[in-house]
């Protein structure tokens, strides 16, 4: 392919250097989490991989840039040295990013080989959305390289199309879960003002107070009784502060609040990119339970994204729990990828790991929770728009 080259930045100086090129890249691509874009990547580097090697492969066609792949080097096992996305529980900041006008496995060859060429022989890749078009192509590139590649068990995220139609979607619900919803909602009613509010600000003095207000919330919940809250993590709070604004510098920043009685009694920390609604961070006043606040907030968010043309998804990101599910009308699929290329050693490893997983949660006899309802899907076949593979994976429809 003598048109394509690639160079690989091994240091977050130059990849800050490439800033416009990747975020023009990212706006192209099928990639829609803005936290994959330049400012927020780097923020993830910094905070939670200061101390290790970071590089990134670039692809380049006739000097443009049409393929990105970010990685931070770990050890797995507490031994053996692999390559993993700047992805954890709190961001994630990784993604493979392809131009759209190329065809996909070109590019992906490309990084394969530099991959290769650049002896990165292991890697496991987390919450890989596996059916995405420039995964798929990475694998295939992969295979045609004579590396092996193993997929960790599949975790169903669920998310919700945005008709712009309420009435029915509502209506899509069970029975339990819209009752339980209205008489929560009547009862606050009955009581005082109830209001979900939407800030989207690109003021940092804002954006640190409302973040603050958010945080302190979630940890007066079981979060912070547990340690797991962000103000009980140590340099979590910084961290999310210089994400939210880094978003917040794109326009892709949502912080939601339910107020009752105009005090806050639960918040919702989204990004709003590409047509859809990411949910980061959910959180609420604990003595306000009974009346499920979170359950409200979301209830009235849902309403408002649903006047907005430009929504088109709503993402509820992690995996699908019952109380998520509720609200689901469809799931798309992520998993773990573990990557063996150049060398054979790490296909061993990584088989004999995922043999000894694949017992254990047969003998826990875990099972994947499905939607609890599924009215939603037959309330797209109803308004006559077939479900379809959407550019990220998820299965979607067009409006």
């Amino acid at each position: 392919m003598p048109d394509f080259s690639v160079h690989v930045i091994d240091s977050l100086a130059e990849f800050r250097a490439l800033a416009g090129e990747w975020d023009a890249l990212w706006a192209r691509s099928h990639s829609r989490q803005p936290t994959v874009l330049s400012a927020p990547l780097a923020n993830w580097v910094e905070s939670f991989a200061s101390d290790r090697a970071f590089f990134t492969i670039c692809v380049r066609y006739r000097d443009r840039l049409v393929g990105g792949l970010p990685f931070v080097r770990q050890t797995f096992r507490r031994a053996l040295p692999v390559y993993c996305l700047p992805v954890n529980c709190w961001s994630k900041s990784g993604d493979l990013l392809c131009d759209p006008d190329l065809p996909v496995t070109d590019i992906t060859d490309v990084c394969v080989r530099a991959m290769i060429d650049h002896q990165v022989a292991a890697l496991v890749l987390e919450d890989v959305n596996v059916d995405a078009p420039q995964w798929r192509g990475f694998r295939e590139s992969v295979k045609r390289q004579r590396g092996a590649i193993f997929e960790g068990r599949r975790n169903p995220v669920g998310f919700i199309d945005v008709l712009h139609d309420w009435d029915r979607y509502e209506a899509s619900w069970s029975s339990n879960h819209r009752g339980a919803v209205k008489r929560s909602y009547r009862k606050l009613v009955q009581q005082g003002d109830l209001r979900a509010q939407c800030f989207q600000t690109a003021d940092s003095e804002q954006i640190d107070a409302l973040l603050q207000n958010a945080f302190e919330i979630e940890n007066r919940s079981w979060k912070g009784a547990a340690g797991s809250s962000v103000l009980k993590t140590p340099s979590m709070l910084g961290f999310m502060k210089r994400e939210a604004m880094a978003v917040a510098n794109s326009g892709y920043l949502n912080i939601w609040f339910l107020y009752f009685n105009g005090e806050p009694i639960a918040f919702e920390y989204c990004h709003y990119a590409k047509g859809v609604v990411f949910s980061q961070k959910i959180g609420y006043e604990p003595e306000y339970a009974k009346y499920g606040p979170g359950r409200l907030l979301r209830y009235l968010q849902l309403q408002q994204y649903h006047e907005d043309a430009d929504c088109r998804m709503f993402d509820m990101l992690g995996v699908l729990c019952n109380s998520k599910a509720k609200w689901a009308t469809q799931t798309y699929d992520t998993a773990k990828l573990y990557v063996a290329v150049g060398q054979t050693w790490p296909a061993t490893v990584f088989r004999g790991v995922l043999w000894g997983r694949r017992q254990l949660e047969a003998w826990r006899g875990r099972s994947a929770v499905t939607p609890a309802h599924l009215g939603a899907r037959r309330l797209l076949e109803a308004n006559g728009v077939p479900a379809s593979k959407t550019h990220d994976g998820a299965e979607s429809v067009s409006v």
